[in-house]
């Protein structure tokens, strides 16, 4: 057969572009199915080609034969060298990263956020040792965007696989007609890191193929629209010296037809029957030629390319195309997601082996790819009555008269007290006493919050009062030891003279042999937060406030902080309501609630909360919490439970109950000293929610500072992201890295409760 190297892709596809919607008439059930396979295709054959990656096709030969499992990466693989079996690489990371930022964006993606979110992921590989980080169209362009370069430069030269990797979910959320629209929906998603025409032309490739494939395309037809759309592509970004990734498809996919004739299923039956060959062995030959002439490069135009041959290749059997594509070489794990995304696509989730599917899932229990994937299809309904002017229209750069976005932080309203802390044998019988050990005194109450956000990374401040005498003046030196802001210094020095106020509170500790601990307060200027303390104190949108609910329970502070966060309705409001919740006024308490974005609670605390709600007591908890009628609609609920873990629940104003819950234990240890443990956990959770990083994920990593702090004596015990990495590593755990979490239980340890003091 004579090869075409016709730049103009086949007009089978020409109905497909201005047909209005799901021109193949898929069922939605089928629909569902196929957008979960994308997904499903993508990790799979991610993990496959893991160990692979960067590794000639010769050597992964002679290693592994025919790749038809889950591999360790060897010693000597120069990226992926200690990751288990099955898991994940960047290509799923950060497709999951577009997609939730899909469902976030309402079918748009911040470009600001996408940077926020990559670098975080990228500091936090960082931090466990990995080499497995962006790559480097990726890391210059968020780069460039940090250091204040406009988003329409930041992708300027990113002409590299990483767009078409990760944009599957694009396709997904999208329909593929009218097919413009898909594609000006891809380059709006690229243009941060891969503004370009040759990326943009991939991207469209492997979207437009998705696309098609879920509203029931074969892989024939979706792989025509493919042609298509990088045609289309084409015409977005810069220009850049390469190849035309649309004659490099239809090229690609003309050397597998040469071989096998049109009927690619048919043929390789055929060559098994005829006796010429096995039907594994004349793809074996067609995939020698693809990986010699297309090549397996991160180069787009020859990476896309392969992907499209080897679903061609394996249109009939989408396992065997993720292990085929996975034994490649090269950068072949970009090349098997790319690969998986279209077979999956348009075979379903059920054309993959239950096994592979069910290792998939333990290696990475922090994928949800049939909920993301489900999320997505409500974009793509939507997107049906959207145009195109009202679906591109958010701003993709300040605007010159404003300042750049400012960094996150974490904005601490209320209270740092001195925690004077001692261990004691027991505690003392009514009228009693015990000797004590050593009473060793620090700042504690929410500077422990402060200190672990902080080691996490996340600047922090204070908007809070501060006493004048010697308790005061060891808090100010712990704030400034972490480079804390003290927002209200000045309204609070201004006052002393009208209030007189006396030193900072404190807190007496006493710590138990097994680790428990008991508490006696006696409050100081922190309680008595007037407006004129807050007056002069903003909130940026990029801030995350906290708030105790001790803080409540003071007559003079309650009310200002209500007030004041009616005032300043910040972005994000982290409530930890407390121990003593059942005694905050209930008027105050719902109107605090109405601001608040995550709630984070131990069991005993948020059994207190309902148990003050009006509703259904037969209902579950968080329904009641989140029931139609309470302020707590749109809230994240966090239940920590000690030893136990913790469970993340999302609220929705729909059905009024939890529509997604996810179980984040925390590994065995001997607990020394449990204070602080809940506060390290609240810290913990808002820097690495500040950074970007799924919930689920910032739960699961929050939970292992929280163990790693009891091991510890004292209060602000929080680990530093290498510490946390390193604790991660030996307890065995794999939700130190993104959007890596566990979801079994573990055993009870000795801090089985967790009160969450202050």
């Amino acid at each position: 057969m004579t090869l075409s190297l016709d730049p103009d892709p086949p007009m089978r596809w020409a109905a497909l572009v201005t047909a209005p919607t799901d021109p193949f008439g898929v069922e939605p059930a089928g629909r569902a199915d196929r957008a979960h396979g994308a997904l499903l295709g993508l990790a799979l054959g991610d993990a496959l080609g893991m160990p692979t990656q960067l590794l000639p096709r010769a050597l992964v030969r002679e290693r592994w034969g025919r790749i038809d499992r889950f591999y360790p990466a060897p010693d000597d693989n120069p990226v992926s060298r200690g990751t288990p079996a099955g898991r994940v690489t960047d290509d799923t990371d950060q497709a999951v990263i577009v997609g939730e930022l899909l469902v976030a964006g309402g079918g748009l993606v911040d470009p600001a956020e996408l940077g926020r979110r990559l670098l975080a992921w990228h500091a936090s590989m960082q931090a466990q040792g990995s080499l497995d980080l962006l790559g480097p169209s990726t890391m210059r362009a968020v780069q460039a965007l940090a250091a204040g370069t406009p988003v329409e430069q930041t992708g300027r030269w990113g002409d590299t696989n990483g767009a078409a990797m990760r944009v599957a979910p694009v396709g997904i959320a999208c329909p593929p007609a009218p097919l413009e629209t898909l594609v000006a929906a891809v380059a709006d998603v690229d243009r941060l890191t891969h503004d370009t025409q040759i990326a943009n032309a991939g991207a469209g490739a492997i979207a437009a193929a998705v696309s098609a494939g879920i509203d029931g395309a074969s892989v024939e037809q979706a792989l025509d629209l493919a042609m298509a759309a990088a045609e289309a592509g084409a015409e977005h970004g810069h220009a850049t010296a390469g190849a035309d990734v649309a004659a490099r498809i239809a090229w690609a996919l003309d050397l597998v037809r040469a071989r096998l004739g049109d009927s690619v299923g048919d043929s390789v039956a055929d060559s098994a029957a005829g006796g010429r060959a096995d039907g594994e062995d004349v793809r074996e030959e067609v995939l020698d030629t693809v990986a010699r002439l297309v090549g397996t490069g991160v180069a787009t135009q020859e990476a896309v390319p392969a992907a499209c041959a080897v679903a061609l290749l394996y249109a009939d059997d989408p396992w065997g195309g993720v292990c085929a594509a996975a034994a490649l070489g090269g950068d072949c794990d970009t090349i098997a997601a790319m690969a998986g995304a279209i077979l999956g696509a348009t075979h379903g989730a059920g054309a993959f082996p239950v096994e592979a599917v069910r290792e998939l899932a333990a290696a990475n229990p922090e994928l949800h790819l049939d909920r993301l994937a489900q999320q997505l299809l409500t974009l793509r309904d939507r997107a049906a009555d959207q145009p195109l002017p009202q679906r591109l229209t958010k701003p993709l750069a300040q605007p010159a008269d404003q300042p750049p976005e400012q960094p996150a932080r974490l904005v601490l309203v209320g209270s740092v007290i001195v925690d004077l802390m001692t261990e004691v044998p027991h505690l003392p019988t009514k009228g009693a006493d015990v000797l004590a050990g050593p009473l060793v005194a620090q700042a504690g109450g929410g500077y422990n919050v402060l200190v672990a956000a902080h080691r996490l990374g996340l600047a922090v401040a204070l908007a809070g009062r501060v006493g004048s005498g010697p308790t005061g003046s060891r808090i100010r030196a712990a704030l400034a030891e972490i480079g804390a802001e003290v927002l209200v210094e000045v309204a609070d020095v201004m006052v002393r003279k009208v209030y007189q106020p006396t030193d900072s509170g404190s807190c007496v500790g006493f710590v138990e042999p097994d680790g428990e601990r008991t508490f006696v307060t006696s409050p100081g200027v922190e309680s008595l937060l007037r407006p004129t303390d807050l007056g002069a104190v903003d909130v940026r949108a990029t801030d995350w406030v906290y708030l105790s609910g001790y803080d409540l329970l003071y007559p003079v502070s309650g009310p200002t902080i209500a007030d004041w966060l009616d005032r300043v309705a910040p972005t994000h409001l982290v409530l930890d309501p407390g121990p003593l919740v059942d005694q905050i006024d209930p008027d105050l308490l719902d109107r605090v609630l109405r601001r608040t974005t995550v709630l984070t609670a131990n069991a005993r605390e948020l059994a207190l909360l309902a148990d003050r709600t009006p509703d259904d007591p037969d209902q579950p908890l968080l329904a009641r919490l989140a029931g139609a009628e309470r302020p707590l609609r749109q809230a994240m609920v966090i239940a920590r439970d000690g030893a136990r873990g913790a469970w993340l629940h999302r609220a929705t104003s729909s059905v009024g109950g939890a529509d997604a819950t996810h179980h984040a234990p925390v590994p065995p240890v001997e607990a020394v000293d449990t204070t602080g443990a809940g506060d390290t956990h609240t810290g913990a959770l808002i820097a690495l929610l500040a950074q970007g990083l799924p919930a689920e994920v910032a739960v699961d990593r929050a939970g292992l500072a929280a163990a790693w702090s009891v091991t510890r004596r004292g209060s602000a015990t929080a680990p530093t992201s290498a510490e946390l990495a390193a604790f991660a590593q030996v307890a065995g755990s794999p939700a130190t890295a993104p959007q890596r979490g566990s979801t079994q239980p573990a055993p009870r340890t000795h801090h089985e409760r967790e009160d969450g003091h202050r």
